[in-house]
């Protein structure tokens, strides 16, 4: 398996995959019940603080496959993905959590 590394956006990367996983939510009938929450500690698009050089499709199917796995298990609640750095470090973060009516 070949890797392609390219200066990246993080945070755009993440909205793309929770634009498509919305999608993913009204399909299972969800959209009244499961919400998605992005949290991340760069304020612009072009922030420095979320580029990184990394495969762009592989992280993409990754980021992508973990908010389809947290909606298919998801009742009804709401799934937060909170990304940040610290120092060099990225991190990433999932939970969700069910609320009951």
């Amino acid at each position: 398996m070949k890797l392609t590394k390219e200066k990246v956006n993080l945070n755009q990367i993440i909205i793309n995959a929770i634009s498509d996983a919305e999608s993913q939510i009204v399909t299972e009938g969800k959209d009244n019940s499961t919400k998605l929450e992005f949290v991340s500690s760069g304020e612009k698009w072009g922030d420095d603080a979320t580029v990184v050089e990394i495969d762009k499709g592989r992280i993409t199917q990754v980021f992508s496959n973990l908010l389809s796995n947290a909606i298919k298990f998801a009742k009804n609640g709401a799934i937060q993905v909170f990304l940040e750095r610290k120092g060099k470090e990225i991190i990433y973060c999932k939970r969700y959590w069910n609320w009951y009516r």
